[in-house]
């Protein structure tokens, strides 16, 4: 069969062949036009359609809520209670540190974004953006945030800090770190301090962001530091507060408690051993990051 195109398409006229035996026909904006195939997907719809990429494509349905349409769904034509197909504006979302923007544009200045959330975007932030299974991103306020990409989850904000290069320690620094450390957490747009506590050495990071699963989605997350750091090695990590699985359940090996300026953390007892123990070469507070990520993301399987 031969398929003139939509009223509503620019494109002049477009064929399109099928090698069926049945017709089948999409309603769709009030239009009506037959098709070949039990099934269509929704970039073909808004081929066939002219349907412009700010619109979202919707299905109504009987009796249950009408059905928005994921890039690449199909439609089963043959399915019982398919009424038609509309189209309305489509909206974006960003969480901008908490705070829920919508975007009627599926791209978005990172100044507009900050804006939007209510902070002051000239303040002067490091811009940290989060993309599921991928490395996080830093990104300045004048980069296009494509919201389109699958696995946006979040604009992280932490305040930028100016110093002129000096070697004493800015406040919360009380003893310092490698310099590949330093570089790696700002890196990160990490907000961290070191702290002494008497003869013990902490690097704590505020505002540490959990996967899934978990009864809080921030900790404060806190690493021991010893005076003989990188020979001696790290081991295990504390967060603040405790945390169980979402489900209430407990998780092994964290039942001890370390008070840690004057908040109780819980200890995660995770540690290296065969081939992966400790090596003052090549690890750091940067790898053990990395143990970290892969303790919290491996209790709630991930």
């Amino acid at each position: 069969m031969s398929l003139t195109g939509h009223p509503n398409c620019r494109r002049t006229e477009q064929f399109i062949a099928f090698d069926s035996d049945r017709l089948f026909y999409v309603a769709l904006n009030g239009q009506r036009f037959p098709w070949g195939l039990a099934h269509i997907r929704e970039d073909v719809l808004r081929q066939v359609g002219g349907i412009a990429e700010d619109q979202a494509i919707w299905l109504e349905r009987r009796k249950v809520p009408d059905q928005l349409l994921a890039y690449g769904e199909s439609v089963n034509l043959d399915e019982p209670g398919i009424e038609k197909l509309y189209t309305q504006p489509k909206s974006w979302q960003l969480n901008v540190q908490g705070v829920m923007v919508n975007s009627e544009k599926p791209t978005i200045l990172a100044r507009d974004a900050l804006n939007a959330a209510g902070f002051n975007s000239d303040k002067g932030w490091i811009l940290v953006l989060k993309i599921k299974g991928e490395p996080k991103q830093n990104i300045g306020v004048n980069d296009v945030i494509d919201l389109r990409h699958p696995g946006i989850e979040k604009l992280r904000l932490t305040p930028a800090e100016i110093n002129n290069g000096e070697a004493a320690a800015a406040p919360g620094l009380e003893f310092a770190l490698l310099e590949q450390d330093v570089a790696y957490l700002n890196h990160l747009g990490l907000n961290w301090e070191t702290r002494l506590i008497g003869a013990r050495r902490w690097l704590i990071i505020h505002d540490y962001a959990l996967p899934s699963g978990y009864n809080h989605g921030l900790v404060n997350l806190a690493i021991e530091i010893p005076t003989a750091y990188p020979d001696a090695n790290l081991d295990m990590f504390f967060v603040h507060p405790a945390l169980t699985l979402a489900n209430g359940s407990g998780i092994g090996q964290t039942e001890s408690r370390e008070n840690i300026r004057d908040k109780v953390y819980q200890r995660w007892s995770r540690h290296l051993n065969g081939i992966t123990r400790w090596n003052p070469l090549t690890d750091s507070v940067i790898t053990h990051l990395a143990v970290v990520e892969e303790s919290l993301m491996r209790e709630v399987g991930q």
